[in-house]
This record gives C-alpha cells, structure tokens and sequence, in this order.
C-alpha cells in the first residue's frame, strides 16, 4: 500500500463542485489516490486486562445485574422532540435536568444491534457515553445511559458509573473514570469507549454491579464495607483496556469516534478521528472476533486490517454500511452535516442538515436508520435519520 505523503497541500482535492440546495450547501471532494492508503498494520493495539482477582472481588462483594434489570429500573424518562435534522425517522430528548446540566456532556453512542444485530437479552436498548468536565474532587469521570428502545419518544432510562478497579484482591475498590468517551461501540457483551490519544477502554455486561451506599459524595470502598458509586445505582468495572501505537512514521491515532460494522464480511469496529483543520485525518477498521474482542495477530497483537487517510474535517462519528460511510460532523455555520463517501470516489458533504453539535454516529441495522446525538446543553437531541434518503 502506499506511504501517506506529509505535504498537507498533497492531501485533498477540494471543491470540484459546489452547489447549493434548500437543505444545507452538498460539497464533492475527495482525496489524492497517492495519500489516502496508509498502511493498516502500522495502527496497533495492544490489549492489557484488567486484574482477575479485583474483578472477581468485586463480583463476589456486589449483586451483578443484567441489561434487562437496569431497563427495568429506569429512574428517568425523556421527553418528546423533534429534531431539526434532514431524513429524520426518529427523536427524542432527554429528561429536563440532563438536558440542561452543564458538566455532563454527552459523547459516544451505540445500541444493541450494533451488539447482536438486533436485540440484546430480548430488549432494544440505545446506549449514550457522558463524561464529567469538572475537575477535582467533584468529578465522575464517566457514565452510560441505558435508554429502553420500546418507546423511542419518551423512552424511560438510567445512568450507570463507569469506574475502574482498584485495591486488592482482598479488599477491591473502584475509581472514576477519566474520559472524554467521544465514541461507544457495544458488540457482543463488550462494550467499547474512547479514550482519545489512550486507545479504548472495554466493558462487559456481564459485569454490571449494584452499589450499596448511595453518598453522592463517595465512590469506591468504604471502611465499613460497603460500595459507593456518587449516587449511582449500577457500576461498570472496566475489563480491559486496548492501548495503542503507531509505527512506520504514522501519527498517533486520535481514537475521538468508534462504530460497529455488521455490514463488512468480517465485523469491525470503525475509529475515526476528530480535527478542527482535518486535512490528515484518517478512518481506520479493527476486526473484532466472536468474543467481541479486537482479533490479534499471532504476537497478540491486534492490528487494523484497513486505514485510509480520508481529510474530512471536523469528523464526529463515522459509520459504514455496506462499504459507504457516513460521517457526521461540524459545519462553519455552527449547525451541524453529514458526509457520505464510498472509498476511491467524490465524496459528497451536505451541511447545515443535522442539528448543532452532532456527535457519534451508529447504524441499526435492519431499519435503515443512522443514530446519533448532540451535545449543547439546553438543546441536547437523540435522533435517527434515514440512511437510504441520504
């Protein structure tokens, strides 16, 4: 395959038409043939798990609970909304106090079909990654909100900490979570968040457990035994962590967005980065096995399996579907756009047609829907659009 070039003029053709219509300005561009393969086993990850025996310490210590249980428990319902977002096939907001709060900011995005192709335990369920922008001893580091799809309008749901382990085998405790959790894949019983330059974080829902000490102002063991999640009901005790590395001259890799691909002959998880100028920036694939695991290579070692350096600028999410990837993403209006781009032909941005702030990005499959989310508080949007319309 070919080197990347580092002249960033080299990078993109931009402009080979423009045109504007009633639903936002559609741009076609591509990008150079000689720039846009970079090598894929140059993007590594590297799989480090977390220790057994806290896990198993704090399985023993705390009830574990299924994705079914946590919908069942939902202590929240969101509200009905109409999102300004073009092909529109569904929406709905968040109940009044995560709308408006300010320090939790929504990110990553996935559901259970991106799990199981369609229902997960017999529920369709919608998965949205916040992080915590206070710093200091306020800060929650992570949480995910399992939101019950039966109802896509006003559909009820609960927040669930993501923490990591910590102590001994003997006496296992947990820690926030500092993320910005910019893309959430869920494949399988594993459960994918971004952590930027870091790689990515896994979870497993097979270990979701119920706090017992609901002092907001605590979290992990406490000297009386009990478990603290800063008033959360449920954690999640990260299992592993994938952290990455490049070679053959290749960039860091900015894991900002991830995505399932069920489309792909081999399943695979999309990563996609985010720049302000994005003339480099890349979309890379990682196969995953039937565990839901990245598949290594005979060191161990997990290796992408395809990276092109595509130079869209502003990329929040990016998700393909039967080789064509759409890719939401900031438009100089302050709204937000979607591309759509088949690798080796124009690919097509239609701004100003999704609401401001658009984030990550997922398809479901079966249902010709892409879904995504928005992050300003006060106008904080969960919406699917029509992939076929696009």
């Amino acid at each position: 395959m070919n080197t990347p070039l580092r002249n960033a003029a080299r990078f993109l053709i931009r402009a080979l038409t423009l045109t504007v219509v009633a639903t936002g300005t559609v741009i076609a561009f591509t990008a150079t043939s000689a720039s846009a393969a970079p090598n894929p086993a140059n993007f590594a990850l590297n799989r480090a798990d977390t220790n057994s025996g806290l896990l198993s310490g704090l399985d023993a210590a705390l009830p574990n609970k299924t994705v079914p249980n946590v919908l069942d428990s939902a202590n929240r319902t969101g509200t009905a909304c109409t999102a300004p977002v073009q092909h529109r096939a569904a929406s709905f907001c968040w109940q009044s106090g995560d709308n408006t709060v300010t320090y939790w900011i929504p990110q990553g995005l996935s559901t259970s079909a991106d799990a199981t192709g369609g229902a997960y335990q017999g529920r369709n369920a919608l998965l949205s990654a916040w992080y915590d922008n206070t710093t200091g001893t306020g800060d929650r580091g992570a949480r995910i909100s399992f939101v019950d799809m039966a109802n896509t309008t006003t559909p009820k749901y609960r927040h669930v900490l993501l923490v990591e382990p910590t102590g001994t085998a003997s006496a296992p405790s947990y820690k926030a979570i500092d993320t910005h959790a910019g893309g959430l894949a869920w494949y399988g019983d594993k459960l994918y968040v971004c952590d930027t330059f870091g790689g990515m974080r896994v979870f497993d829902m097979k270990h979701i457990l119920a706090a017992n000490n609901m002092t907001d102002t605590l979290i992990g063991r406490q000297s009386d035994g009990s478990y603290a999640s800063r008033g959360y009901a449920y954690v999640m005790p990260q299992v592993a962590k994938y952290n990455p590395t490049t070679s053959g001259g290749e960039a860091a890799l900015r894991f900002s967005q991830v995505s399932v691909d069920r489309t792909s002959a081999k399943h695979s998880l999309v990563v996609s980065e985010w720049d302000a100028v994005g003339d480099t920036t890349r979309i890379v694939r990682f196969d995953v096995d039937a565990n839901g695991n990245a598949t290594p290579d005979g060191d161990g070692v997990a290796r992408a399996d395809w990276a092109y350096q595509v130079g869209f600028r502003s990329m929040q999410g990016a998700a393909a579907v039967n080789g064509i990837y759409y890719v939401h993403r900031n438009s100089t209006s302050g709204l937000g756009g979607m591309i759509k781009w088949t690798p080796g032909s124009t690919a097509k941005v239609m701004d100003d047609t999704l609401p401001r702030g658009p984030e990550d990005v997922s398809y479901w499959i079966g249902k010709d829907q892409l879904w995504g989310q928005t992050e300003h508080a006060g106008s904080r949007y969960v919406f699917a659009s029509r992939v076929s319309a696009w």
